[in-house]
């Protein structure tokens, strides 16, 4: 009864990314059965409790160069069945690695269960932060959860990092996705100066990386904090700052 909640959407994505030198998840096939085979909109409500948005791309709504017609995998499980059933992987094992927290266990045990009804059968892995980032830059890694955050609010901060081939390892591409027109429209995004035309190679961007899957990006977080009532004024910043300059006190 002392307290306020603060709520407001932030510029930060969690995702599930698929290693692609595994040969399970490099096909094509596997990525879309476990896409669809994971209900979103569930992880939000059960996970976050509802501090958080589905995703329908890799980058945030208020991000500059966001497409909001970009679309996700719809949820269908026996499509999902089907598709590891004919990519000759029905079975296979993989290892789902993430870093020692709260939220991306609960996740990594929905995806476990998911994946477990489409034929995939999935070792959870939790590791210490440090080892689990020197695991990942290092490409021994299966399945992995991961956030990202576009602390500029701007397209390249997070698409760049997270998908030019150049940056495989260390300074992102945890996926070492690898494509050549994905290079090519990013390079050519940070040469462009027109506001509009950096828009529509950004949402070409999206439309190929939400086809193609190198991650599977689950939800948008929301910035919550919680304030005393007698303090008036905090703003908080999508990128998880928060503002004092203008606070009030009641005592």
């Amino acid at each position: 009864e002392k307290l306020n909640l603060i709520q407001s959407p932030g510029t930060s994505i969690n995702y599930l990314g698929f290693n692609f030198q595994n040969k399970v998840l490099s096909n094509k096939d596997v990525r879309t059965a476990i896409a669809k085979a994971i209900n979103l909109d569930d992880i939000v409500s059960t996970v976050t409790m509802g501090a958080a948005q589905a995703a329908n791309s890799p980058i945030a709504p208020l991000v500059f160069g966001y497409n909001e017609n970009s679309t996700r995998t719809k949820v269908d499980m026996e499509e999902a069945k089907k598709l590891v059933e004919g990519s000759g992987f029905k079975g296979a094992e993989l290892k789902l690695s993430l870093p020692a927290t709260n939220a991306r266990i609960q996740i990594s045990q929905i995806v476990q269960a998911n994946l477990k009804d489409i034929g995939l059968n999935i070792d959870i892995e939790i590791l210490e932060w440090g080892a689990y980032l020197e695991k990942t830059i290092r490409g021994d890694h299966e399945l992995f959860l991961l956030g990202f955050g576009a602390s500029t609010g701007d397209a390249d901060y997070a698409l760049y990092p997270l998908f030019h081939s150049k940056n495989q390892g260390a300074p992102g591409n945890r996926s070492f996705y690898s494509n050549e027109k994905i290079d090519n429209l990013l390079d050519e995004a940070r040469r462009e100066v027109k506001a509009e035309k950096r828009k529509e190679l950004y949402t070409e961007v999206q439309n190929i990386i939400q086809d193609e899957l190198p991650i599977l990006t689950l939800y948008y977080d929301f910035q919550t904090i919680g304030t005393s009532k007698t303090i008036e004024g905090i703003k908080v910043h999508p990128s998880g700052a928060s503002d004092f300059k203008n606070i009030s006190y009641n005592l």
